[in-house]
């Protein structure tokens, strides 16, 4: 008994040792314990509950498209005034720019000397004809060139709403969960598209401004503004005139498509492109567990108001307490131990003052023992009850003439949660003092004997304690 007495004590302080070490180990285990919510069916939340203050959780939110709503753990307020906006390109509208049709042709000298010949000049006629024709013929080339252009940039606007379509769609699929196989996006394929977009729109501004300069030098020419004036050439003037407001305009639009496929509009559009969620799937970063309970509050808000999706709010969850505890804690104990005792009756010669001899007096037995103990206790709560049931060990020190060491080992029951009163009971052993056999108490003796000697017992105990939950 003896030895299983020191193995008790030898083990009590090695289990608080490793029981804070698996405390520690635990901190770092991964993946840590999740709290898991099914957006889709909501019909189902599962709650961890071995987890232990200081530890870390996660909130995992399974079927939940991330393009749709935001997911806002805690209970701060969010309102979202506006829509959520995608960004795009804008749009290039190119309606009002119309293609000429071909309303004017060279004059011969035929015609010339029917209509303007009478009463002049061969040679003036032949003049006017030739600066008539010059005319005419800048007229026909600078509305081909126009039309030309005018294709030119109708084809980049359709590069350009392909590419909005393409992201449209792939942004209308991650919101809706259709299927994006055939719309996943190539980005290095796109930056080359825009990188081709921007250098035909240079391009093309180049020339506008060249058609532009070509015109306004050839209709400010002397012979050409002198032509112009004249009542008869009224129509050319203002086909020269309706043709350079209608070159103004298509460069002024090509100007605009090379703004709206600017380096940061490409940038914004692939950038938030790419951020749109692939997975249906929400994971929180990790969570302390800091207090006896966690409430926990999450909100799904809608990123785009426009599209009538219903908010949602989980009320208020609380973890559920632990049934299994842990604890370090001290108590009074009563054993039913038995300590002999007796007193020395001194005897001294007549007449003087010196002891000469002592006699031993037997007393009563002191019976029972209280003290206090540091108990180790482990146990686990009923279900829906503030009693629990616990194994409990310990050592502890004896309150009395003399203060031994015992050592204890048992169990008991609890009352409480966070802090609880424990009634334990079970062995103790100790040693206590018993009188040797060898003593006479009929005998006189010279000097004061030493009569104690330790005997182990192992007796019952009964204690009251205090209980705070690891």
């Amino acid at each position: 008994m003896k030895k299983l007495i020191l193995i008790l004590i030898l083990i009590v302080p090695v289990l608080t040792f490793c029981q804070e070490e698996i405390k520690k180990k635990e901190h770092k285990l991964d993946p840590f314990p999740k709290l898991k919510f099914d957006f889709l069916n909501k019909n189902y939340i599962i709650i961890p509950t071995k987890i232990k203050q200081g530890e870390f959780y996660q909130i995992e939110i399974d079927s939940i498209n991330l393009n749709q709503y935001l997911v806002q753990i805690e209970s701060k307020d969010t309102t979202y005034s506006t829509g959520l906006k995608f960004p795009t390109f804008g749009t290039l509208d190119l309606s009002s720019l119309e293609s000429f049709t071909e309303n004017l042709s060279l004059k011969t000298i035929e015609g010339i000397q029917q209509d303007k010949m009478k009463g002049e000049k061969f040679k003036e006629f032949i003049k006017t004809l030739t600066i008539e024709n010059t005319v005419i013929k800048t007229i026909k080339d600078v509305k081909n060139d126009y039309n030309m252009e005018l294709d030119n940039l109708k084809t980049i606007n359709i590069k350009i709403d392909d590419k909005k379509y393409d992201y449209m769609t792939y942004r209308i699929c991650r919101q809706t969960n259709e299927n994006c196989d055939n719309y996943k996006l190539n980005i290095i394929e796109d930056l080359k598209v825009y990188s081709s977009i921007r250098i035909d729109l240079k391009v093309q501004s180049s020339q506008m401004k060249k058609y532009k300069m070509l015109l306004h030098d050839f209709i400010n020419q002397g012979s050409i503004q002198k032509f112009l004036k004249e009542t008869d050439n009224v129509e050319l003037k203002k086909e020269l005139i309706k043709i350079s407001e209608e070159i103004s305009k298509l460069s002024d639009k090509v100007n605009e498509a090379i703004a709206l496929v600017s380096p940061d509009n490409i940038e914004k559009q692939l950038k938030l492109a790419l951020n749109l969620y692939e997975k249906n799937e929400y994971v929180s970063l990790p969570i302390q567990f800091n207090g006896e309970e966690a409430h926990l509050k999450i909100k799904f808000i809608p990123k785009d108001t426009s599209a009538n999706l219903q908010p949602y709010t989980l009320p208020i969850i609380k973890f559920p307490v632990r049934k299994t505890y842990w604890s370090v804690g001290a108590s009074m104990y009563y054993a039913g131990f038995e300590n002999q005792r007796i007193s020395h009756e001194t005897i001294q010669e007549f007449g003087t003052d010196t002891i000469n001899k002592y006699k031993i007096l037997k007393e009563t037995d002191l019976n029972g023992e209280t003290g206090v103990a540091v108990l180790l206790r482990g146990g686990k709560k009923f279900t829906n009850s503030f009693f629990g049931w616990h194994g409990s060990a310990g050592t502890g020190l004896s309150l009395g003439e003399d203060s031994k060491p015992r050592m204890l080992l048992g169990g008991g029951i609890s009352y409480g949660q966070k802090h609880s009163f424990a009634l334990d009971f079970g062995f103790i052993g100790g040693f206590v003092k018993n009188v040797s056999s060898n003593i006479d108490y009929s005998k006189e003796y010279i000097e004061k004997p030493d009569v104690f000697i330790n005997k182990f017992q192992t007796k019952m105990f009964l204690s009251i304690g205090y209980v705070f939950r690891i």
